[in-house]
């Protein structure tokens, strides 16, 4: 099975402009004469999607490094891409990249942009820097795109799963899509948060510890959790509400180690502020 081609040639271009734009068009059949770059980029990230459920099998109970080679030959056209487009457009392939994941299972996608929101709100309300802000944005929406690898109806199921599709979902979403990102310049700043997300379960990839959390990194988790459990889901008949999901973040311990409380402090009053 190739898994190192998973876009086709022709998305090596040079710029998003008229004439490539028309000329994708053509190739995915959409309609209009100049259509919307949100649209082609939408199947862009379609394109990408399109990993095979016998792929993310193979990567139960990977290595750090097995991870990191998958991630490379997975996205090797959209690194190729990158290469040709100019720095100050590289930016566009985090819309591609979400877009690959709003393809295999949308409630994920919502998931991510929820996040991202909110923990640029949080940044904002404990003073951090626009680049920062910025930063926990990309982070937020791209922190579950590793789930491409996970087929859609086991991050659904409500019932129990085999050790292989647990590790996948509690672990190998997490660690792939880290080494996904880090495969772009686009994207780079924003692995370095995401790193930390699931620290608190223990699933990180290496390097990432509680000795050298950032603020950033305490923020995603944070957030992160917070709309994990207090959103409705397909697999649990029950979610959190806000205040009992709060109760749990000021608890949350793991190695000795709690969120800042200060931070908590401010999520609290953002989220009764109404964000």
């Amino acid at each position: 099975m190739r898994t190192d081609k998973i876009l086709p040639r022709y998305v090596f271009i040079a710029h998003f402009d008229r004439a490539p734009l028309q000329q994708l068009a053509r190739q995915y059949r959409i309609h209009g004469e100049i259509p919307a770059r949100n649209e082609v980029l939408r199947r862009l990230g379609l394109d990408l999607a399109k990993i095979p459920a016998e792929f993310g099998y193979r990567l139960c109970q990977a290595t750090d490094a097995e991870f990191a080679a998958s991630a490379r030959n997975s996205a090797a056209s959209l690194i190729e891409l990158e290469q040709h487009l100019p720095v100050q457009e590289r930016e566009i392939l985090l819309k591609v990249l979400h877009a690959s994941i709003a393809g295999h299972h949308s409630a994920t996608a919502q998931h991510e942009l929820r996040v991202a929101k909110l923990c640029r709100w949080l940044g904002a309300a404990i003073g951090l820097p626009a680049n920062s802000r910025t930063r926990l944005f990309q982070a937020g929406y791209l922190h579950d795109v590793g789930k491409i690898i996970v087929p859609a109806a086991n991050l659904d199921r409500a019932g129990s799963l085999d050790p292989n599709e647990s590790d996948l979902i509690r672990r190998g979403h997490l660690i792939f899509g880290y080494y996904l990102l880090t495969q772009f310049t686009a994207s780079r700043e924003a692995a370095k948060i995401i790193g930390f997300n699931h620290i608190f379960d223990g699933n990180t990839p290496e390097g990432f510890s509680f000795a050298n959390i950032t603020v950033e990194g305490q923020i995603l988790s944070l957030v992160d959790y917070f709309d994990a459990i207090t959103e409705p889901r397909k697999y649990r008949t029950e979610h959190y509400t806000t205040k009992q999901a709060l109760t749990f973040i000021k608890e949350r311990e793991r190695d000795g180690f709690r969120y800042d409380r200060p931070l908590v402090a401010a999520f609290e009053q953002l989220l009764k502020n109404g964000v």
